[in-house]
């Protein structure tokens, strides 16, 4: 990184050519992981004026705004958001700053192109990096009526139709919408297509990982049941609650709630750690299974799956 005689940030290779130009106010590192590259910030001043409730406002502040370069100097970011965060496999989640006190809109950047406008209220990005969704808040602030969005990013950030629900969150691989039909509280999961992958009305807590979902019957005690990517039931017992509880291991914890007592299933339905254990936990890459408590605990150890 260089510095010139007017104070203004760029940067030079090793052969000493200039490749990011010395014209912004500041500049760091960007380390992503499996990108590396350069943050750049410029800060200016509006001076825009407008009115709130009758009175006259200057916009004096003094902003700064954001952008990204890679190590080969190509503009992967133009330098004009309030906030840039990488969300890996090259993408870049954007905030346009702040209008009339107004909060800046959300958009995704990808090899120096825009791949969603920077015009949602908020936008996340799945941990496979495969899909988004973008959320439209309605002027009232009546989450009701806000309007949910996913996009395709494997298929030229394809925007589908939105989606059914009040609330809407994206997982590892597909949405799940959330309200209340007939008086009970569902949710559902779209893919990133747009597509219904589980209807509403029929399961009341839905997670997914990995393509597989632990999904609690709307109305029920509580008892799981997990169903794999084409949505069929692979594990189901009426005293077992199931939960994506190992981090990265393919395996579930249940938890018998007639015995209280833990064990593990892995991704296929398959029994891995029988249901008979006070705790159980991933340490030191094992499973960690404990019979008893304190110092009468007996302590067994179980291999992780491949």
């Amino acid at each position: 990184m260089t510095i010139n005689e007017e104070n203004k940030c760029g940067a030079f290779d090793d052969k000493g050519k200039n490749i990011v130009p010395e014209k912004y106010d500041g500049m760091d590192f960007f380390i992503g992981g499996d990108l590396d590259g350069f943050y750049v910030l410029k800060n200016y001043t509006t001076g825009d004026t407008y009115e709130i409730n009758g009175h006259k406002i200057v916009d004096d502040e003094q902003h700064t705004k954001w952008g990204v370069f890679d190590m080969n100097g190509k503009e992967l970011v133009p330098c004009d958001f309030a906030l840039v965060s990488y969300e890996g496999n090259g993408y870049f989640s954007v905030i346009t700053p702040r209008v009339k006190g107004e909060p800046g809109l959300e958009g995704l950047y990808k090899d120096g192109e825009k791949v969603i406008p920077a015009k949602y209220n908020s936008l996340s990005v799945s941990g496979s990096a495969n899909g988004a969704l973008g959320v439209i808040s309605n002027e009232k602030g009546n989450s009701k009526l806000d309007k949910y969005f996913v996009f395709d990013l494997t298929d030229g950030a394809k925007k589908s139709k939105f989606l059914w629900g009040d609330k809407a969150w994206v997982s590892d691989n597909f949405v799940i919408t959330e309200s209340v039909l007939n008086n009970l509280f569902t949710q559902a999961a779209y893919d990133f297509k747009g597509n219904i992958k589980i209807a509403p009305g029929n399961y009341q807590r839905i997670s997914e990982k990995k393509g597989m979902f632990i999904c609690n019957q709307a109305g029920s005690g509580g008892h799981s049941k997990l169903l794999n990517s084409a949505i069929q039931t692979v594990f189901e017992d009426e005293n077992i609650v199931l939960g994506f509880d190992f981090d990265d291991s393919p395996l579930i914890k249940a938890h018998n709630r007639a015995t209280g007592k833990y064990g593990a299933v892995d991704f296929k339905g398959n029994w891995y750690i029988p249901c008979e254990y006070n705790s159980i936990k991933v340490k030191d890459g094992k499973i960690k299974a404990y019979r008893g408590g304190g110092r009468n605990s007996v302590e067994d150890e179980f291999p992780l799956p491949e």
